[in-house]
């Protein structure tokens, strides 16, 4: 398609767009404003229409409201006369105000008078049942309360609608008292709908509002009305506006639909405007489309077609010294001699590009790189420099090899990938490494570059070569030690910083085996100084090939004192002369082994082997020997650290054993937390303690640790006769430990025994008290096992602890055994002298009656001081038996009134105080809490207590009783100012018997109960006694803390 045409479809294209959518913007912009405002007018109609009826209501209410204020009215419908009648309510008056109806009605509901009338044809008609069901009583037409009421409005009866207007009838100056309504109606038949459709000039319609027979669009205007929409606009076509109005009765109930209707012409007037605009558009547009184009060909396309007439005369001719002629001031003219200047410099260029060809044939000719062109996967030029790296002439490598010839086979993929990149134009020019191949066979590295050019009118690839095999090999080199490097500080990195001895030799092994590039690796390390037992961690090397040269190391003893290295097991060093059918049966013919020591200690040995001859670099030997020196030194710290590690774990299992012998109940508990803690310790399945009996003729098993699901020995019986484990540990008092008691040849009568219970390696250690053996601590295992000297120490150690256990319960047996003594003594002896006592006092108290007759009157007070002293002794024998017999869960307990209590306890005392010449004050406050106690053992502490105070102050003294609520206690407080006690006797007054002076010419007498019971029965309360003073002579204050209710 010519320029030409392109430019009238695309100036048409422009046009009818443009004009489309101004077509649019206009119908969207002016033509919604025209219905805005065409639907604003009828709405503004509608309203007008709307307000005529209302006009029409008033009108009416007006007559309505001249006829009841009326004096005339106001006696007629009290007296009913037909004067009023004949003169007023005939047929003129129907006809003159156009009236339907007239009814008066007095204020009981009664119609007065009523009567329906066609004005249009001078006749009176009945009144409707419906019209009369709006007049009852106390209907709204019918009931006005006050002089100002009145309702008018719309009726909606079955003939039809009704105008109504109803009124007080009052005074003609509207004063009441109301004597009834007025009421008047006119129907809205279709003649008034007429006058009103001729005074707003509009077709009206007026449906009721449940007409069945309206039409289908009053309808639906029916039902999108309502009281928030009451006017309702919309077009019935395109020339005609329909609006609809709900009209409500005199109740607020819809009752009509007013519909009219109205000619569209402000919208068709919007329409025709929109098409006259359209139309000039579309002519304007013609006419600037035709000057455009008329313009476009006579100033640029006619111009442009002389100027490529004259390109391609030149390009057809190949003259660069032709030009174009062009006439004008322009762009085109500005073009043309852009061309011109354009031919100038391709004939200037042309002529460097000949020189340039003959000055690059020079320069590669004698260059030292190698310089190449690829095309069509041959080499279409190389200078002699490529020639002799490769060892070849040029001309058996020009247009007869390819690239791909001269490339090792494994990187042909890369170089023939490189050349289609470059070719297709995907990289402009790529730097790269590649293995040659010479003529002779041998492999070079070599470095090109190259970029894609036109090389005879095609595509092709020119670039250089250089020869980099020196380079590579130095940075192989250079990597090789860049990877031993690393791999020494690796090692040294994880020597610092390891904490595993097995995971850090393993670490070294790979960090070794990466760096020297070898299969296989092994290290191994004595456990012990001067032992046998070896430890193995190998990387590569076969299970069994680990196991033959680990014991033939054992067998030997092979000590290494320098590295051995090894290019070929097949001759090796006569100092591994033994190993070597080893080494080389399993395929390994190349090593390198160094010794690991530390210090002058030989630790063990680090080894590294390959699977085929290998001469060993005195750089690789210095490496492994380093690895060997990082790694004697991190073995010797992780060894303390293991120890220390070690040590730490017995610590804590001491701690553990000693922290379960203070806090267990029993003797089997204590002692079966210690077995189960050592034998865990040391990883053995059982435990057992076994004790002497008084006989020391056999040892009973009464603690016995073992793995879930074996069978316990608790109660077995282990006869010290005939029994060398038992005999051992009597005579010497020390542990005695087997490896393996089912092939020691010492406990030969025991095998079969040790056998059938499938053990195998036993320590026993004694359990000493007071340097007396009194039984032992057993450990076995099934299989075979060395038992250490520190697992020894260890494990005595715990039956040293189990032995101050044992004796610490024997202590506690014996104590305990004698309290029970103690206690049957003191209750025995109790209840031996109450009986006697019993008598004694009878006796003194019939004395004292004169029952037996009359006495002497020293007599009589020897009599009394017997009484009086045996009325004390009971007391005492009574508290002995109390706090022996107190039991909390027998106490009495009842709610009590702290604060009645303790004032009838200090009124109890008060007597007694004043006999002593103490002063007793109380300080009581009323709103003391209640208490649940036994109320007479709380007596007995408070009398005790009130009887220690008055007792020990002086007289002349005081003694106080106070109390208060402490969080959720009630504190009880007894002072005196008494002998006092010294601090280091508080805590022990409290215990049985006890007393601060308990010399036998102390001043004071008592057996030293008291407190002890006031203690137990405070306690069997769940509260609190303690006591307080400054020291002796300066009194005590006792407190009692009692938990609220």
């Amino acid at each position: 398609m010519s320029l030409r045409r392109k430019a009238f479809l695309l100036r048409l294209l422009i046009g009818a767009s443009l004009i489309a959518v101004l077509f649019v913007a206009l119908r969207v912009a002016v033509l919604p404003g025209f219905a805005r405002l065409e639907n604003d007018l009828a709405q503004r109609e509608l309203k007008r229409t709307l307000d005529l009826l209302s006009h029409e209501i008033e009108t009416l209410d007006a007559i309505v409201v001249d006829w009841a204020s009326w004096d005339d009215t106001y006696a007629f419908i009290q007296d009913h006369n037909q004067t009023y009648i004949d003169s007023n309510l005939v047929d003129e008056t129907y006809i003159g105000l156009r009236l339907n109806l007239m009814v008066f009605i007095d204020t009981s509901g009664r119609i007065v008078y009523g009567q329906a009338f066609d004005w249009r044809q001078g006749k009176p008609l009945p009144i409707s049942e419906e019209l009369r069901s709006h007049f009852a009583p106390n209907a709204p037409l019918v009931r006005h309360p006050e002089p100002e009421s009145h309702i008018a409005g719309i009726l909606s009866l079955p003939e039809g609608l009704m105008l109504i207007a109803s009124h007080p009838i009052l005074t003609s100056e509207e004063k009441g008292p109301v004597r009834g309504a007025l009421i008047m109606g006119r129907y809205l038949d279709e003649g008034e709908v007429e006058r009103l459709a001729q005074l707003t000039r509009l077709p009206l319609f007026l449906w009721p509002y449940d007409a069945t027979q309206a039409p289908a669009d009053v309808r639906s205007a029916r039902e999108a009305l309502s009281e928030e929409i009451p006017i309702l606009v919309q077009p019935l076509d395109g020339e005609t506006l329909v609006g609809y109005a709900l009209l409500t009765d005199i109740y607020g109930a819809p009752a009509a639909v007013l519909k009219a209707e109205m000619s569209r012409t402000v919208y068709q007037q919007g329409v025709r405007l929109l098409y006259q605009l359209t139309l000039s558009l579309f002519l304007l547009t013609a006419v600037f489309i035709g000057l455009d184009l008329w313009g476009l060909d006579k100033m640029i396309l006619r111009r442009l077609e002389r100027l490529a007439t004259a390109v391609r005369e030149i390009g057809s001719t190949g003259d660069l010294s032709l030009r174009i002629e062009m006439s004008g001031q322009d762009e085109l003219k500005a073009l043309a001699n852009a061309i011109n200047d354009m031919l100038d410099s391709l004939a200037k260029a042309q002529k460097k590009l000949q020189e340039a060809e003959a000055r690059f044939r020079m320069v590669t000719e004698e260059a030292l790189a190698g310089v190449y062109i690829i095309q069509d996967d041959k080499l279409r030029y190389v200078n002699p420099a490529l020639a002799r790296i490769f060892g070849y002439a040029p001309e058996e490598i020009i247009d007869k090899l390819g690239p791909l010839d001269l490339t090792h086979p494994d990187d042909r993929l890369l170089v023939e990938r490189n050349i289609a990149l470059r070719l297709r134009g995907e990289q402009e020019a790529i730097r790269y490494t590649f293995r040659g191949l010479r003529k002779d066979g041998r492999i070079i590295h070599c470095e090109v570059l190259g970029r894609r050019v036109e090389y005879q009118r095609r595509p092709a690839i020119i670039g250089t070569l250089l020869d980099v095999t020196e380079r590579v090999q130095m940075e192989d080199e250079v990597r090789r030690w860049a990877t031993r490097l690393e791999a020494l500080n690796a090692v040294i990195a994880e020597a610092n910083a390891a904490t595993e001895l097995k995971d850090f030799l393993q670490h070294v092994l790979d960090h070794t085996m990466r760096a020297l590039k070898t299969e296989m690796g092994a290290i191994w390390l004595v456990e012990r100084p001067g032992g046998q037992a070896y430890l193995w961690v190998t990387r590569g090397f076969p299970s069994e090939l680990a196991a033959a040269v680990g014991q033939e190391i054992r067998a030997t003893q092979i000590t290494i004192s320098g590295p051995q290295v090894v290019e070929d097991w097949q001759t090796p060093e006569e100092t591994l002369a033994s190993v070597g059918p080893i080494m080389t049966h399993h395929g390994i013919h190349a090593s390198i082994t160094i010794p690991l020591l530390a210090g002058d200690e030989y630790l063990g040995a680090l080894a590294v082997a390959a699977t085929r001859p290998r001469r060993w670099s005195a750089e690789e030997v210095k490496l492994v020997e380093a690895v060997g020196q990082q790694v004697g030194t991190a073995v010797q710290r992780l060894r303390l650290l293991q120890e220390t590690r070690r040590r730490l774990q017995e610590v804590a299992l001491l701690s553990k054993v000693i922290t379960i012998a203070a806090t267990s109940k029993t003797l089997e508990g204590a002692l079966q937390g210690m077995g189960r803690e050592v034998a865990d310790f040391l990883g053995l399945p059982q435990a057992s303690f076994a004790l002497l009996n008084p006989e020391r003729s056999a040892a009973t098993v009464i603690v016995d640790h073992r793995a879930e699901g074996s069978p316990s020995a608790i109660g077995a019986v282990i006869p010290v006769a005939n029994n060398p484990f038992m005999v051992y540990i009597f005579q010497h008092r020390r542990p005695l430990a087997v490896c393996d008691a089912q092939r020691d040849p010492v406990l030969a009568p025991m095998h079969e025994l040790m056998r059938r219970r499938n053990v195998a390696s036993i320590l026993i250690v004694p359990v000493l008290v007071r340097g007396e053996v009194i039984g032992f601590l057993g450990l076995d295992s099934p299989t075979p096992r060395t038992f250490t000297t520190r697992e020894i120490e260890l494990v005595e150690q715990v039956a040293t602890e189990a032995g101050r256990v044992l004796e610490r319960a024997q202590l506690v047996e014996e104590l305990q055994a004698a309290l029970r003594a103690k206690e049957e003594m003191i209750q025995n002896v109790s209840h031996e002298l109450r009986t006697p006592l019993t008598l004694v006092m009878g006796y003194a108290e019939l004395l004292q009656r004169g029952d037996l007759g009359a006495l002497p009157a020293q007599v009589a007070n020897a009599v009394d001081v017997i009484y009086r002293n045996s009325e004390r002794l009971r007391f005492m024998i009574d508290r002995l038996l109390i706090l022996q017999t107190l039991e909390p869960r027998t106490f009495r307990r009842v709610r009590i009134s702290s604060q009645a209590w303790l004032t009838a306890v200090v009124a109890r005392w008060e007597g007694r105080a004043i006999e002593a010449g103490i002063s007793l004050q109380s300080d009581l406050p009323s709103e003391l809490p209640d208490i649940m106690g036994d109320l007479d053992l709380l007596d007995q502490v408070m009398d005790n207590l009130l009887d220690n105070a008055i007792k020990f102050s002086p007289k002349g003294g005081s003694a106080r009783v106070s109390a208060r609520l402490e969080e959720e206690e009630l504190i009880i407080a007894v002072a005196d100012q008494g002998i006092g006690i010294p601090p280091d006797e508080l805590e022990r007054i409290f215990e049985r018997f006890y007393q601060v002076d308990g010399s036998s010419t102390r001043r004071f007498e008592g057996m030293g109960i008291g407190l002890a019971l006031c203690k137990a029965i405070v306690e069997g309360h769940g509260g609190r006694i303690w006591a307080e003073s400054k020291g002796e002579g300066q009194g005590s204050t006792f407190y009692v803390a009692l938990p609220v209710t």
